[in-house]
């Protein structure tokens, strides 16, 4: 059977188009999939995520197109293991790729973006505290003496004494693809007339916020999603 490449060149652009607005933005949790369709804040504690069905909807369709296009002589199955499972997972991690030049030539504060973080809270008989976690990288020159924090949702303004949070000490993390990872207790305070009970309702975890890094005069924002 006649191979239609055409097809087959259209269903590759689109899966390298699906990767590119799949990939996040430097300096946010988010990509821009989730700036097209964004959360949906339904109630205090449910959100409707819909950023997922267009990237999968376009997948489908470069798959369909793929099998169309008759440019593999093998089973529909075949294609969808090596699609799924091999060839969109390595486009999507290959896509970071060309994050690198802005870091670079953005030096500074600029050349460091989050890998990960999270915080939660804990409420002891000796004590609240809050448990940051969180992997910074480095695609630049050595950066010392740096301050981290947090500034957490608005819900929670009301309900602690800590917000923002500033780390407890100066970090370095070393150049060129450095990785820098930071576990810090902070302890905390409820604002009068406010417990755990309030914290929970907050459905806090739900929210965007922030992770600090600042130096001398220098300050950068990256923007966290929240769950």
């Amino acid at each position: 059977m006649e191979k239609d490449v055409k097809r087959y060149m259209r269903a590759v652009v689109i899966i390298m188009i699906t990767a590119f607005c799949a990939m996040k933005l430097p300096h946010q949790d988010k990509a821009i999939f989730h700036l097209i369709m964004p959360t949906i804040k339904l109630g205090p504690g449910t959100r409707l995520y819909l950023n997922g069905i267009l990237p999968l909807a376009l997948l489908l369709w470069s798959y369909k197109e793929i099998v169309k296009s008759k440019y593999f002589q093998c089973s529909k199955f075949l294609i969808f293991i090596i699609m799924f499972f091999i060839l969109v997972p390595f486009t999507f991690n290959a896509m970071n790729v060309i994050k690198v030049p802005y870091y670079l030539l953005s030096g500074g504060l600029k050349s460091i973006d989050v890998v990960e973080s999270d915080y939660s809270f804990s409420n002891e008989p000796n004590g609240n505290t809050i448990e940051v976690n969180i992997i910074l990288k480095n695609y630049g020159k050595e950066v010392k003496d740096f301050n981290v924090s947090i500034d957490f949702p608005k819900s929670l303004e009301k309900i602690i004494d800590k917000d923002p949070i500033l780390l407890p000490q100066k970090y370095t993390i070393d150049k060129k693809q450095g990785i820098l990872r930071i576990e810090e207790s902070i302890p905390f305070n409820y604002k009068k007339g406010f417990s755990a009970e309030d914290l929970f309702d907050s459905h806090y975890f739900y929210d965007d916020y922030k992770v600090i890094l600042s130096k001398g005069d220098q300050e950068l924002a990256i923007v966290q999603r929240g769950e």
